[in-house]
């Protein structure tokens, strides 16, 4: 929730150093009003996360709609109209907060229409480890002031080469040997959008012998900056280290 003091200065910088005019401001909200009305359109639904990156990439049209709409009604108010001031702050507090809960809603349910379910994969031969399987997890924000959001994955692997693995001991005091799985996350056309180049699975020994299996949690993220792109996301591919 913003605080109403930090509003009511941001919105006396927004009139006293507004350089866009009223025209200007609301072409801008109608714009993005009409890029959010054709959003599910806009953003097919993916095989792996449904509605995920459309919503969230929605949600980002949202807030730049109300912004600006807050930059409109705040075009030539007088900076001592306190009384004015506090009512434009509420306006968009309540906006805000009503877009906020429905976003929360709708992606909550979709969360867990795929939680649990497969995510498709791939692996490079000569890791010296298979991958028996990959599943949805869960979805989280990445902290409170980025809107970020973290995509949680299980995978399960299963050695088959001890000598070829990636594998390191930095726990040798905990007993725990770390086997380095690299991951890109690709599209249809084999674009990588994403990469992980230091995920590790961790056994709980030392001495891990061929047959061993561990499981493990993975993760990737998605932004109003990559939505789009991973509304094309088709499968994560297990690779050597990335340099």
């Amino acid at each position: 929730m913003i605080k109403k003091s930090i509003f009511k200065t941001a919105v006396l910088c927004l009139i006293a150093g507004q350089k866009m005019n009223v025209k200007n401001i609301i072409l801008v909200a109608a714009v993005l009003a009409g890029m959010t009305a054709c959003g599910n359109n806009g953003l097919p639904k993916n095989d792996i996360l449904g509605n995920i990156p459309s919503l969230i990439y929605q949600k980002a049209q949202t807030d730049s709609i109300l912004y600006a709409k807050g930059e409109a009604k705040g075009k030539g108010v007088d900076k001592k109209d306190l009384a004015k001031i506090e009512k434009i702050f509420t306006e968009y507090a309540k906006e805000k907060e009503e877009a906020d809960e429905k976003f929360k809603k709708e992606l909550d349910a979709e969360v867990e229409k795929y939680r649990g379910k497969d995510i498709p994969f791939s692996v490079i031969s000569e890791l010296g480890y298979e991958v028996t399987s990959v599943k949805f997890g869960k979805l989280s924000k990445l902290n409170n002031v980025s809107e970020d959001r973290k995509v949680e994955f299980y995978f399960k692997i299963k050695i088959t080469d001890v000598s070829k693995l990636n594998v390191s001991h930095p726990f040798e005091r905990g007993q725990k040997a770390q086997v380095l799985t690299p991951i890109v996350f690709i599209n249809s056309t084999g674009k990588i959008l994403q990469y992980s180049n230091y995920q590790s699975v961790y056994f709980d020994k030392i001495d891990i012998q061929n047959g061993d299996e561990c499981s493990q949690t993975g993760s990737f993220y998605l932004n109003a900056d990559n939505a789009a792109d991973f509304a094309d996301f088709k499968k994560m591919v297990f690779i050597m280290k990335l340099d």
